[in-house]
């Protein structure tokens, strides 16, 4: 679970840093949009391309199974390049701020 929980932290930063008002939003989308998606996408049979939006769909059933590595290598990515883009964000923010 921690790549959802690394997730959401990523978007939460970065709605932080440009939509300061949407971080509850954006913050709970990883983990509620992303299980949303995948059970109502099993429930209507949508395709394969559909659930592999959901960070879920890239979780290794553990301890039945072996974890996905590349799921979860690419999962922390995104969530690292979210969470500087929402630093940087957040600096450009406050300056934009400050100078007026």
């Amino acid at each position: 679970m921690l790549p959802v929980v690394a997730l959401c932290l990523g978007t939460s930063v970065l709605a932080l840093g440009f939509a300061p008002r949407a971080v509850p939003v954006l913050g709970a989308l990883p983990a509620v949009g992303g299980f949303l998606l995948l059970v109502l996408g099993q429930i209507v049979s949508a395709p394969h391309w559909v659930l592999n939006l959901s960070p879920y769909r890239h979780l290794g059933a553990v301890p039945d199974a072996a974890p996905d590595w590349p799921g979860t290598v690419g999962m922390l990515t995104a969530a690292a390049v979210l969470l500087l883009s929402g630093l940087f964000g957040y600096r450009r923010r406050d300056l934009d701020e400050s100078s007026r």
